[in-house]
């Protein structure tokens, strides 16, 4: 192999310094769209929409990887198969904090972080749901959509003389319009790996977010439910059901395996023990 010829190979795992980019509109979406997801594949940013083809995809990714605006890694994706994943690059911190979302110390931190394989596939997980959401049918429509950092919600409650603070941290929020109704949801993503107690504590966080009041002084809503996709399986869901049934919120559950099968709208999602799944809007097409 001539010396020109290895010149030209370009190392996977590390920038090329020697590149530079005029950053677009679409690059400081793009890098906004894994900081506010901490992780994205470049098949996850084609189906948002961000590019048409594999090969212009790479290119530009490559771009953004070589002047630090992003990073990236691996994770396997099947026995013999590694794919890229997309992460904030220390360049990128400064495009992000133009949002004004999320603390410039925290963004500097993530740009910075180890990639590891669980918050990887939790990152992921979450996308891949908004990727569903964002597939509607032509007589639903998606009014709103919030990533987890958007989402974030820090607050004081009074409790006679002491003042306790909250956070709500859901994996995002969705506002779709089917017919003439609204409804208003809280995602979340779970791989199994929280306890039953620990789940417990999410769906009372959630109670109290409406109890107290907190949810009405940020949203223009009344209420809202909470859709919670499991990789874990119905096994999971049986239980969290019976755990959800005893908070002051309205919990729907689905497996990823049926969401993936049926989609986001479809029959999917179940609220009660009695095993039947139905659709978001099984009760608005009962009543037509």
């Amino acid at each position: 192999m001539s010396a020109n010829r290895a010149a030209k190979i370009r190392s996977r795992s590390k920038p090329d310094p020697t590149v530079t980019i005029k950053l677009t509109g679409r690059d400081r979406d793009v890098i906004k769209t894994v900081a506010f997801h901490g992780a994205a594949s470049r098949g996850q940013l084609m189906a948002l929409g961000y590019f048409k083809s594999v090969s212009r995809a790479n290119r530009r990714l490559r771009r953004l990887f070589d002047c630090n605006y992003l990073r990236r890694t691996q994770i396997a994706s099947g026995p013999y198969c590694l794919e890229t994943v997309y992460l904030l690059g220390a360049k990128g911190v400064s495009v992000v904090a133009e949002a004004a979302i999320t603390n410039r110390l925290e963004l500097s931190r993530h740009s910075h972080r180890p990639p590891q394989r669980t918050f990887l596939e939790h990152h992921l997980g979450v996308l891949s749901l908004r990727i569903s959401i964002q597939l509607t049918p032509p007589e639903i429509r998606l009014i709103e959509f919030l990533t987890e950092p958007e989402c974030r919600h820090e607050y004081e409650v009074v409790k006679g003389k002491r003042k306790l603070k909250r956070t709500i941290k859901p994996d995002g929020f969705a506002v779709v319009q089917y017919c003439d109704c609204r409804f208003v949801f809280f995602i979340e993503f779970d791989r199994g790996n929280c306890s039953i107690p620990q789940m417990r504590g999410v769906f009372e966080r959630y109670a109290a977010y409406v109890r107290e009041g907190a949810f009405q002084s940020v949203y223009s809503e009344k209420t809202f439910e909470v859709l919670l996709v499991t990789t874990a399986g119905k096994r999971r869901v049986d239980h969290l059901v019976a755990v959800a049934k005893s908070h002051e919120v309205n919990v729907r559950f689905a497996t990823m395996e049926d969401l993936t099968a049926r989609g986001f709208y479809g029959p999917i999602w179940l609220d009660s023990p009695n095993g039947i799944k139905a659709s978001l809007f099984q009760e608005v097409n009962d009543d037509r």
